[in-house]
């Protein structure tokens, strides 16, 4: 289930343009069996592209970790085949961006799975939001 903040019990807004999205289209994942980051790379794709970040930073941050630490953790705790909501935002310290991942279906009977992705540079997660609640909702399908 998706932690929220207890100042603010509402969810995430779910429409709020995302900062980090204008560069996704120049990200090449070099491996094809990396289908997470390729799904990343197309949620990225397909949001508003108003912003100044970049995506290819935190991309370069999950390609080393994803199929090692982050899939497996998934692939227990929600199953193979899955779509899974995702949202960013930043950490406790500057280089520091929060990835949590949930299941939508079992929003109250499985707890989210949050990462943090740490020597992503202070020009990238300014882009972000800085409380989880503003954090735009993304759809990540295809990832396993």
């Amino acid at each position: 289930m998706p932690r929220f903040d207890p100042r603010n019990p509402n969810p995430p807004k779910r429409n709020k343009a995302s900062e980090f999205i204008d560069s996704a289209e120049e990200v090449n994942v070099s491996r094809e069996n990396q289908r997470g980051l390729i799904a990343l790379t197309k949620m990225f794709n397909k949001q508003p592209k108003k912003s100044q970040g970049s995506p290819e930073v935190i991309l370069e941050k999950l390609a080393p970790i994803w199929e090692t630490a982050i899939e497996p953790v998934l692939i227990t705790e929600f199953g193979r085949r899955s779509t899974l909501y995702i949202i960013f935002y930043q950490g406790k310290h500057r280089d520091e961006i929060i990835m949590e991942l949930w299941d939508p279906k079992y929003v109250n009977q499985k707890e989210s799975q949050v990462f943090n992705i740490e020597g992503v540079p202070p020009s990238t997660t300014r882009h972000f939001p800085k409380n989880r609640e503003d954090a735009e909702i993304g759809i990540l399908q295809d990832w396993d």
